[in-house]
């Protein structure tokens, strides 16, 4: 894991706009203690309607983030590597996408 923590640090320091969060459903902050990243876990007792599994998540961490206008968030699930090319392709992307309240990046 040592090697994904300095992999991390190295992201955060891309653009000092950039934050990670990790979003789940049990308390595993031990596991993500070294990665300097916000870890918010899902209360059980949390129960949106229509909202299960990792969009019950999500909706929490919506619900607690507090949001600005500007603020973009990307959604990515446990099997994508984020790396240098894809947090300066959001980062182009936010910074220049004028027309949609939503987008993707390839």
């Amino acid at each position: 894991m040592a090697r994904s923590v300095g992999e991390m640090r190295h992201l955060q320091q891309l653009d000092s706009r950039v934050k990670f969060s990790v979003v789940t459903d049990f308390p595993h902050e031990q596991s993500f203690c070294n990665l300097g990243v916000n870890v918010i876990s899902t209360p059980p007792t949390f129960r949106p309607h229509k909202a299960i599994y990792k969009a019950r998540a999500l909706e929490w961490f919506r619900c607690q983030a507090q949001l600005h206008d500007d603020d973009w968030v990307l959604h990515l699930d446990e099997e994508t590597i984020v790396d240098e090319h894809a947090i300066e392709a959001c980062i182009r992307f936010a910074e220049t996408e004028t027309s949609f309240d939503f987008g993707q990046v390839s």
